[in-house]
């Protein structure tokens, strides 16, 4: 039987910089349940770096978000005490790939002997130290890679155990020049392209110094991109290239190293081909299980540790600068990095208040607000903030729900409804999210979302590509999808957690063929039209400029921030009486307190239920009247009060069916904030019937004025 595959982390754990004096402890924020503390951000588009350098140290941007020259800008950065540092690995390397296809490259041990004989610790050294080694092909901040356990690390040159490997493989050298020749006897040249920037120049020396120690002959060229469809693998045998990966997912080992596209230039480029990699390949597609699937994953690094078609000369680091004399709790992200989505929920002042703009510099303006075509990295940093989907990363890449309340994951093994061979996700949605035309985010919007990905798929949108095995996706109710794919694959949910969801009520007939033309954030003639589900909106911009996000407060309709505060209605009890009639009225008062969860360790446990999307917030009250334990009333109050005073609740009752006794009223008051503010009973007695009641009125009525009569005119002898 096999075990579901997907766990969620509740609690992520963030990686502490040495460099960063003001961050988050992964202790400090709900990582699904904060509201942002700040109210704005500013992004500001400075695309000279020099410039961008000066406004942080000016403190006229308080985060420079585009990673800096650390050789240019550290000593002036790191020698001001309100300016922090922040590195993170990069999630991607340099590296150095083989031709597998050709003589003698296709051999284990001539490629073996160039990793002994290449240093990488020099490499990291004419970097200027702004980079690490790195053996593994996936990079360290993935969390299959298993860099900390591959042996032997190929971090320094040991020439003479290269040396060996070739004569070993009889790897001859010609008697006149000293090069060597191929085990065939006959002469052979490595003719290696990098491209042609500095950085890479000094790596590919260094990858002609290590030849040159092997007697191997060789020649270094710089190629450029000049064209997309350029591949530099037809004009040289071993290339030197930048890699960056868009995700953390691992499914690509299989193709760019799997013997099925060794002949495919384009797709496994380096031709590399092993059995034994295949099949560890096949258990990394098709097995649903994390524990199969980073099995697969950790051998396949171990193969190609040992058999080199590729090998990482250098990973270096992403470097961002802030301020830290004004907010705090910045976190750590590996993939948004400092100015990314977790940040911008948990920055505050400095005293842990609410309030205040962020503003940050940036390198470039956004191309698009259409998150399937756009590419600039502001696009991608605003899109982070105003969308939403299933799920999210949490810094340290674990998978977080953002619109999920609860998944279940199945095949035909736990469910022989389902066609054998397939998997199927059913989701059930939180109920709290809205758009921010307020209108509430469902299981249609999921189901529109994937739909209108696959059909215009057929017109060119590149999403459709990872859902080619998507088979079905339907809402059964108001909260509930339903994705059925056709394979068996852990990487099936990769393909559709993280994608941004649309609203399908804003859409009103946009075509499958214009998919590349709509925005959802439209910016037109200095007017902004936001619908979007995320903590923020875009609310400002001036086209080139700055852009501006200003909180949601629509965002969390049923969630409490620690640090924010609220009215909280104490309800009053009320006077238990006896009526000699069946029509009377019963009070209560709501006494409104603020309060502040992180005032008081008690009143915080007491509120935890209650979340609110502004501070301070008056929530909406309604309340339920139950007769004697059955259903009698349900009504709400005023939601808005400007400023919160006892309010007075009065059930009006005129019943004729009521009879003779103890009648008990209970009432319930609801906070929209999630939870009840009380409740309290009110035992009424009603004394006599109805028709009794009247008739001993009538009568009594004549009889007091009577008396009342007698006494006034002297008639009583008593009197």
């Amino acid at each position: 039987m096999r075990t579901r595959w997907f766990v969620i982390f509740l609690v992520v754990f963030l990686i502490i910089s040495s460099h960063q004096t003001t961050q988050v402890n992964s202790d400090d924020y709900d990582e699904t349940e904060s509201r942002p503390y700040i109210d704005k951000i500013v992004y500001r588009v400075i695309p000279d770096p020099d410039t961008r350098i000066l406004a942080l140290l000016a403190d006229a941007i308080d985060i420079h978000a585009s990673s800096f020259d650390p050789s240019s800008y550290w000593p002036v950065l790191n020698v001001d005490p309100d300016i922090s540092i922040h590195q993170s690995l990069r999630n991607g390397y340099g590296s150095i790939t083989f031709n597998c296809r050709m003589y003698p490259l296709n051999l284990t041990g001539f490629r073996r002997a160039f990793s002994y004989a290449f240093s990488k610790t020099q490499v990291i050294a004419e970097l200027d130290g702004f980079s690490k080694e790195h053996d593994s092909l996936i990079p360290y901040v993935n969390p299959f890679c298993i860099e900390d356990e591959l042996s032997p690390h190929w971090y320094e040159s040991e020439v003479d155990i290269g040396n060996a490997i070739l004569d070993e493989l009889n790897f001859t050298r010609d008697p006149t020049t000293g090069v060597r020749n191929a085990p065939n006897g006959e002469p052979f040249k490595i003719e290696m392209g990098y491209s042609g920037t500095s950085c890479n120049r000094k790596v590919a020396n260094i990858a002609q110094k290590a030849f040159e120690n092997l007697r191997v002959d060789v020649t270094i060229n710089s190629y450029q991109k000049s064209k997309k469809s350029y591949n530099p693998f037809i004009d040289f045998n071993l290339v030197l290239r930048e890699i960056d990966f868009i995700d953390y997912g691992i499914s690509w080992l299989a193709s760019e190293y799997g013997s099925e596209y060794a002949k495919d230039i384009n797709i496994n480029p380096s031709g590399f081909s092993n059995s034994s990699f295949d099949i560890w390949g096949e258990q990394l597609l098709h097995n649903t299980t994390y524990d199969d699937v980073s099995q697969a994953a950790a051998e396949m690094q171990r193969i190609l540790q040992y058999e080199v078609p590729s090998i990482v000369v250098y990973q270096n680091y992403y470097f961002q600068a802030y301020r830290n004399d004004k907010f705090t709790n910045y976190v750590e992200d590996l993939d948004r990095h400092i100015d990314g989505y977790w940040t911008m929920l948990n920055i505050r002042l400095l005293d842990g208040t609410t309030g205040g703009t962020v503003s940050v510099g940036i390198d470039q303006k956004p191309d698009s607000f259409n998150f399937f075509v756009a590419e600039s990295n502001l696009s991608k940093v605003i899109f982070d903030k105003i969308h939403l989907g299933l799920y999210t990363r949490s810094p340290d890449l674990e998978p977080i729900p953002q619109l999920v309340e609860a998944m279940v994951v199945e095949t035909s093994e736990e469910n022989t409804n389902i066609t054998q061979g397939h998997t199927r996700f059913t989701i059930d949605l939180r109920d709290d999210r809205r758009w921010s035309d307020n209108i509430p985010v469902t299981a249609d919007d999921v189901a529109f979302t994937f739909n209108y990905i696959l059909e215009s798929g057929r017109y060119g949108n590149p999403k459709a590509d990872d859902l080619a095995e998507l088979m079905s996706v339907y809402s059964p109710s108001t909260y509930r999808v339903i994705l059925e794919f056709c394979s068996e694959s852990y990487w099936n949910f990769e393909k559709f957690a993280y994608q941004y969801i649309l609203p399908k009520h804003a859409f009103n007939g946009t075509s499958f063929e214009e998919w590349d033309s709509w925005e959802i954030s439209i910016l037109e003639d200095n007017q902004v039209e936001n619908i979007n589900c995320g903590p923020f909106v875009l609310s400002d911009f001036e086209e080139g400029e700055f852009y501006e996000l200003s909180v949601n407060p629509d965002w969390m309709r049923s969630r409490w921030d620690p640090y924010d505060g609220m009215y909280v209605a104490r309800l009053s009890p009320g006077q238990d009486f006896r009526s000699l009639f069946q029509f009377f009225t019963i009070k209560w008062n709501l006494n409104w307190e603020l309060i502040f969860s992180h005032s008081s360790e008690s009143l915080t446990t007491e509120l935890d239920r209650y979340i609110i999307p502004c501070s301070p917030a008056v929530p909406f009250v309604s309340y339920t009247i139950l007769l004697d334990g059955e259903f009698y009333l349900f009504k709400s109050l005023n939601p808005f009060y400007p400023d919160p005073f006892p309010t007075e609740i009065s059930v009006h009752v005129n019943d004729n069916s009521l009879s003779l006794g103890e009648h008990n009223f209970t009432i319930i008051v609801h906070s929209s904030y999630g939870g009840d503010f009380g409740s309290d009973t009110v035992i009424v007695t009603i004394m006599l019937p109805t028709f009794v009641g009247v008739l001993l009125a009538g009568f009594s009525v004549p009889f007091l004025i009577f008396v009342c009569y007698r006494r006034i005119n002297g008639s009583n002898p008593k009197g």
